[in-house]
């Protein structure tokens, strides 16, 4: 694991200072990353209001800056808490890096993959391994999608990094994470 964040705080008590520090850090290290790597952003989000739902977004940064990235969403009727949301979108950045690699042509092996989450829990979960009875099937299924992204030799690391500093692709997939959970309720209401 690589933590970006180490040292600034947390995130509701980050200094202006701490915040800009925590962007720069990101922003240099997808400078360096961006060309031979594949980068993805992800989040989670739970809705307040009652209902259970909890959905994650994951954005994928093409190696190329002129490629527009590449985003993607899940709303899930029943989370327990806000870190399996982000245990969630770690799974569904994993997922995406899989179909990425598939639709390529040319030979991926021994590439890198960054996966960045400002949840330092939910990695912890992945990395650890601890298995509790409200994340098994989460976990089982992030399992799965690092098995077949290791088959395919594809070097994963995950990246803790700082939430809520300004940072374009991390706050894009807040966003949508957010936005995903909202229009679902709107559905709902609809019906």
């Amino acid at each position: 694991m690589i933590q970006i964040a180490n040292g600034l705080g947390k995130a509701g008590e980050r200094t202006t200072e701490q915040q800009k520090e925590g962007k720069e850090r990101v922003d240099k290290f997808v400078e360096s990353q961006q060309n031979n790597s594949i980068l993805i952003f992800t989040d989670g989000a739970v809705e307040d209001d009652g209902l259970g739902m909890g959905s994650c977004a994951a954005v994928l940064v093409q190696p190329h800056a002129d490629e527009q990235e590449v985003v993607k969403m899940e709303v899930f009727s029943v989370l327990t808490d806000s870190v399996e949301a982000e245990v969630c979108g770690i799974g569904l950045a994993l997922d995406m890096a899989i179909e990425h690699y598939i639709s390529r042509e040319s030979n991926v092996k021994g590439e890198k993959l960054y996966v960045l989450s400002d949840c330092k829990a939910a990695i912890d979960i992945i990395y650890n391994r601890h298995q509790t009875d409200q994340q098994a099937h989460v976990l089982t299924r992030v399992r799965s999608y690092l098995k077949t992204l290791h088959a395919l030799r594809i070097e994963i690391t995950l990246v803790w990094i700082p939430g809520h500093c300004d940072i374009h692709f991390h706050d894009l997939a807040d966003s949508c994470a957010k936005d995903s959970i909202k229009n679902a309720y709107d559905i709902l209401l609809q019906h």
